[in-house]
């Protein structure tokens, strides 16, 4: 169950995203998937809203390789809608 093999979750503060929505900071990293955050009072929230605003005390929880193989992009938030779309042939 536990080992250093694969992705593990990690939780740390960014203050680089204190004030964005969780609308952007799901996709603030390239090497890493946001799946929660836990607040300043210590409440873990997984799949926050998209409206949820990160707060100072807040640390975002995160699914990456190791400790050191993330951050968040420098340069802003892209999300491009069309490159996350997929078509699909209706009958």
């Amino acid at each position: 169950l536990a080992g250093f093999d694969g992705c593990e979750f990690y939780i740390e503060a960014w203050p680089e995203l204190v004030g964005k929505p969780m609308s952007q900071v799901a996709f603030a990293f390239d090497t890493a998937i946001v799946v929660g955050v836990v607040t300043g009072a210590g409440r873990l929230i997984l799949n926050p809203p998209n409206r949820y605003e990160i707060s100072e005390d807040d640390r975002i929880v995160v699914i990456a390789e190791d400790n050191d193989t993330y951050s968040p992009m420098r340069g802003g938030f892209h999300f491009h809608y069309e490159q996350c779309m997929h078509r699909v042939a209706h009958p």
